[in-house]
């Protein structure tokens, strides 16, 4: 029986790939599978059609997201309804059949309205995400490619790239962050979720040429929580890299503080606080006596009493 069952799986795998083999290719709901670069798009595809032989239930219910999306958004409140816990908890065996709709061969868009579709989207991309599998990456380059897409789109990519934080994901967000526009402000606030090293010296070098205001804004809440105590102890993959980074994060903070005014002062004062990094106290310290006026003075002392009195540090 266990015989039979593998020789028609390996039958159904080289029919697949002998159909996909044609010149003419299913669309995603993201991509078209020619967006992908062949090598990549070869190998995915042959993953694929292993995963919907060997388990084509996992197919089903990503495919059943399609309707949820639409029952969410006739009931929805916001933007958008959010179908990516429903999808989250489908966990790893998910992987697959989410790369599929969203590059290969997805779900229609008839009968979606704009907003379901973009939740179909959104979901699939931040639940990939969520499962941190460097076999995404491929697929998650190509969509940060596409001018067209909505920068809800354009985002989820990001943190999704972000959170997979492979080097072939830094080296890609760090590319596409010299986009421009909206475009560009939306994958800046997808770096967010990238805890590494190289993303860290990426932000702070962008900080110290002192962008404009509502750059430098995304600019400091991504370092904080690249730098984020309590998301470092949630995850291990790049642990070794955690206090260069933080301390990084600490240094670039203040400095935004003290070159910035105003919303981007009062948000790297919280970053500072959500990084958490022993190094703060003596930088602001030391800024203080350097500092010529006297109300940045007393705003790096209340910074300062801040940080002595962390509500958000484990006691």
């Amino acid at each position: 029986m266990t015989r039979a069952r593998t020789f028609r799986s390996t039958l159904l795998v080289f029919a697949a790939l002998a159909l996909w083999a044609q010149p003419s290719f299913a669309d995603g709901v993201v991509l078209r599978s020619v967006d992908l670069p062949l090598r990549d798009r070869n190998a995915l595809r042959a993953e694929i059609v292993r995963a919907r032989a060997d388990s084509p239930t996992a197919f089903e219910r990503v495919a059943g997201a399609r309707d949820l999306a639409i029952k969410l958004d006739a009931r929805r409140h916001g933007r958008y309804a959010t179908i990516t816990p429903h999808l989250k908890r489908l966990g790893p065996t998910a992987l697959l059949p989410m790369l599929d709709a969203l590059a290969f061969d997805g779900p229609t868009r008839a009968g979606m309205s704009d907003k379901a579709w973009l939740s179909l989207r959104v979901g699939l991309l931040e639940a990939v995400g969520s499962l941190r599998d460097p076999r995404a990456v491929p697929v998650l380059e190509a969509v940060l490619d596409q001018m067209s897409v909505e920068l809800e789109v354009t985002r989820a990519a990001a943190e999704a790239l972000g959170r997979i934080g492979s080097d072939r994901a830094v080296s890609k967000l760090v590319l596409a962050s010299r986009s421009h526009g909206d475009r560009q402000r939306a994958i800046v606030q997808g770096m967010a979720d990238c805890r590494r090293l190289a993303m860290a010296r990426h932000i702070a070098s962008w900080l110290q040429r002192n962008p404009d205001e509502a750059m430098a804004l995304d600019l400091v809440n991504a370092m904080g929580s690249v730098g984020n105590a309590w998301a470092w102890k949630a995850s291990s993959a790049h642990a070794s890299e955690q206090d260069a980074t933080r301390a990084l994060a600490a240094r670039t903070l203040v400095h935004a503080f003290v070159r910035y005014d105003g919303a981007v002062r009062e948000a790297a004062a919280k970053a500072l606080l959500v990084v958490d990094h022993a190094s703060a106290g003596a930088l602001v310290e030391r800024r203080k006596e350097r500092a010529r006026s006297v109300s940045l003075r007393e705003q790096l002392e209340t910074l300062s009493r801040r940080l002595g009195e962390n509500p958000i540090r484990e006691r």
